[in-house]
């Protein structure tokens, strides 16, 4: 699952760049919370895990998601605060806030079956 979460990561972060090329940088910021849960995964299994040939409890990577994903809520949070429409706000922090949670607990649920 790291080679996945690092190329979810990585699309997020080639949106990114395109929204900072079209000069969005609202959009830039909305869309940068959303490669939290991806890399907290690959650095924690595929750096941490592989590279440094460390030992990585299941619980320890699953608290690493939950922390990850309770950091992505609140900077969703504070940058939903650039929309000026409130429906926008309430769909981007609904549809935000859904993704990371739903892939917390895909990556939570293959960590504890393996």
């Amino acid at each position: 699952m790291s080679i996945e979460c690092a190329v979810i990561a990585g699309i997020f972060l080639l949106m990114s760049m395109i929204f900072w090329r079209r000069r969005r940088i609202q959009w830039l910021w909305a869309n940068l919370p959303l490669t939290l849960v991806p890399l907290a995964y690959f650095v924690t299994y595929a750096v941490v895990g592989k590279m440094f040939r460390v030992e990585i409890s299941d619980i320890a990577g699953v608290i690493v998601l939950i922390a990850a994903v309770a950091v992505s809520c609140v900077w969703l949070g504070l940058v939903s605060n650039g929309f000026s429409d409130r429906k926008t706000r309430i769909t981007y922090i609904g549809i935000a806030n859904s993704f990371n949670v739903a892939l917390s607990v895909i990556l939570s649920i293959d960590i504890l079956n393996n």
